[in-house]
């Protein structure tokens, strides 16, 4: 087993015109899914600084914080042995884009999705998916929440979220 620790990070949100940028994750966990951009919070570093940084080096967009909307711990746990494989503290932060030029990135493809069609068009992180539809879409004030995910070889299946 590796060693096994909580990994605090942000997820952003970058809404324009309706649409909602996702990246296509080329890396564990989550490979394959379109999911919201993120990353690790660094040492000294504020969770919105560390959102307009990750929206940087993953999408290119230059962005200014709006703020928090919500905080999530998510734990992935092997479905067959039910041991948690990850556990992630993460914050939501509401980005505003300041320029929508996309620039490749070695995490995976972006693309901007209709928030009204995105269950139809993309296959999304089921944990992203709840995010995008509680709390980035519906939410007015800032809630923590908490996800289970079961990892099923690779394939993502929510077991809770609230």
């Amino acid at each position: 087993m590796s060693e096994r620790k909580l990994i605090t990070g942000v997820i952003t949100s970058l809404v324009n015109d309706e649409k909602i940028l996702l990246i296509k994750r080329a890396k564990p966990p989550f490979a394959g899914y379109w999911g919201l951009p993120g990353g690790k919070i660094e040492f000294g570093e504020h969770p919105e600084e560390a959102a307009v940084r990750e929206a940087k080096e993953e999408t290119g967009i230059v962005a200014e914080a709006i703020g928090v909307k919500g905080i999530l711990s998510e734990m992935i746990k092997s479905d067959r042995t039910k041991e948690i494989l990850n556990h992630f503290v993460l914050f939501i932060c509401e980005l505003k884009p300041q320029t929508l030029k996309l620039t490749p990135s070695d995490e995976g493809e972006l693309k901007w999705f209709d928030l009204d069609r995105l269950e139809k068009e993309a296959t999304v992180v089921p944990s992203d998916a709840k995010i995008i539809k509680e709390i980035i879409q519906n939410s007015k004030e800032l809630k923590i929440y908490r996800s289970h995910l079961l990892d099923k070889d690779a394939e993502y299946l929510l077991e809770s979220f609230g």
